[in-house]
């Protein structure tokens, strides 16, 4: 009777194992994380990050599940950010940029 009940418990032991090993534990997706872009103006900006590319809303919102996001304004690059920090608030001051981009935007805002 002891042997049977020793069977029965393996047996559902090793079932057990293999179901957990056939649940795929990597279908997490990255959540989308949101932020928010001080500018006097988000009335053209534009962000792109990984496959996505929408408007900033009238609040300066916008969400991303991949870094770096790029924000532009008609097709000027403004600047990018790697990372959000804990209050979510992007400054232009917190954006980077290459050299050449700087000279480009300076360029292109000083001839409007």
């Amino acid at each position: 009777m002891k042997f049977i009940n020793i069977k029965i418990y393996i047996v559902g032991l090793v079932g057990a194992y293999i179901i957990s090993g056939c649940t795929n534990t990597n279908t997490q997706t990255e959540a989308e994380r949101v932020g928010y872009l001080v500018t006097l103006s988000q009335n053209d900006i534009y962000y792109k990050c990984g496959n996505k590319e929408e408007l900033v809303n009238k609040n300066g919102k916008f969400s991303c599940s991949t870094f770096p996001v790029g924000f532009y304004r008609d097709s000027t690059k403004i600047g990018s950010i790697s990372s959000l920090h804990e209050d979510k608030y992007v400054f232009p001051q917190d954006m980077q940029l290459a050299e050449d981009d700087i000279r480009s935007t300076m360029m292109k805002i000083a001839s409007r």
